[in-house]
């Protein structure tokens, strides 16, 4: 239902440090929605980047624009005029057919993927489990979790919630995994409270092919406590890898990640829809990057006993959507357009999905 129907028009003065100066009582109230003052920096991100390269380029700059100031969705047309030629002068901000409209209700399940997606990227501790909870890989990058990855290294195939102390619970065992999910709990060794995630492979079913397992601490570890033992020199080149340069590599990506879906997901503000769509590569680039740095470490558990690789149901069509995505940043700079072709009865496929994006 739209909250405001009639069209209004608001004028504005920013200085040249891009502070709104003067406003009409529309802006002046989206502006202070916005967490702005007035006098104060221009609030609305999406009108401050109109006004930025207008007072910049001293050009005279006119489009339609939206924002979301935390409650509604405004949107208009606006006019900046730069005052005179002096680059010491602000602009003038003429918004015309001012509309205000109740936001939209938010995707529940996009935004469970996209927390789902964070708490991925940022977790510390991550592990593959069979549909028991035995721990078939496990895979720590912080100093204070070493112990936590020994004592299971040291007993393979055991149940990953036996090395953990489960907060709020009576026992650690024969519990579901929705119980566990988002359970917190304390890890020998790390004074840090942690949160457990489970995420089913093969979808929500009620039979799971298997989990992923994510500890996401709650803060992150004192730089000024003690690093990481260095890993052993070992003959086996995947094990290096996998001890060595995989975590030194995965934290930077990790941060990345998160950023980006933060951005994405406009947790951190209001944001034009292409610079989110663009957030949302850099992601799927990101998670892919992560996949396969995975992989390194993966090499040596291959042949492990009791390793069966995943038959979880592809969607090929999306497979090439987030595919053309990921290519989709570069290939503008080349003059190429990646064009999806047809998509009508396009089959289910059984696999990885992961496989399947480096294949693409």
């Amino acid at each position: 239902m739209e909250r405001s129907t009639k069209s209004l028009t608001a004028r504005g003065i920013t200085d040249d440090r891009d502070r709104l100066v003067t406003a009409d009582d529309p802006l002046a109230d989206l502006q202070q929605r916005c967490g702005g003052t007035l006098p104060g920096i221009l609030a609305v991100p999406e009108l401050l980047q109109i006004v930025q390269q207008g007072r910049r380029m001293r050009l005279k700059i006119s489009r339609e624009f939206s924002a979301f100031d935390g409650d509604t969705l405004v949107s208009g047309f606006v006019r900046v005029h730069p005052l005179g030629l002096d680059e010491g002068e602000g602009c003038e901000v003429l918004i015309e057919n001012w509309q205000s409209r109740a936001a939209p209700v938010p995707n529940t399940r996009l935004i469970a993927q996209r927390v789902d997606m964070i708490d991925r990227a940022c977790a510390e501790v991550v592990g593959r489990l069979d549909v028991d909870q035995r721990v078939q890989i496990i895979q720590s990058s912080a100093a204070d979790t070493a112990s936590f990855e020994s004592a299971i290294t040291q007993n393979p195939r055991s149940v990953w919630s036996d090395h953990v102390t489960l907060e709020g619970m009576e026992s650690n065992r024969a519990l579901h995994w929705r119980l566990l999910d988002g359970a917190r709990c304390r890890i020998e060794g790390s004074n840090r409270p942690w949160r457990v995630r489970l995420l089913p492979i093969g979808g929500q079913s009620a039979a799971p092919n298997g989990f992923e397992l994510f500890l996401v601490a709650d803060y992150p570890l004192d730089p000024h406590e003690s690093a990481p033992e260095e890993p052993d020199v070992d003959l086996d080149h995947t094990k290096l890898i996998g001890a060595a340069l995989t975590p030194v590599l995965k934290r930077p990506i990790a941060r990345v990640i998160a950023n980006a879906e933060t951005i994405r997901a406009r947790l951190a503000g209001p944001l034009r829809a292409e610079y989110s769509h663009y957030a949302g590569n850099i992601a799927s680039a990101g998670q892919l990057l992560s996949g396969l740095l995975d992989d390194l470490s993966y090499l040596e558990v291959v042949e492990a006993e009791n390793f069966a690789s995943l038959g979880e149901p592809v969607d090929l069509l999306d497979a090439a959507r987030r595919a053309a995505g990921i290519l989709g940043v570069r290939t503008p700079a080349k003059s190429i357009e990646i064009v999806l072709g047809p998509s009508e009865d396009i089959p289910q496929a059984a696999g990885e999905i992961r496989r399947v994006l480096q294949i693409l």
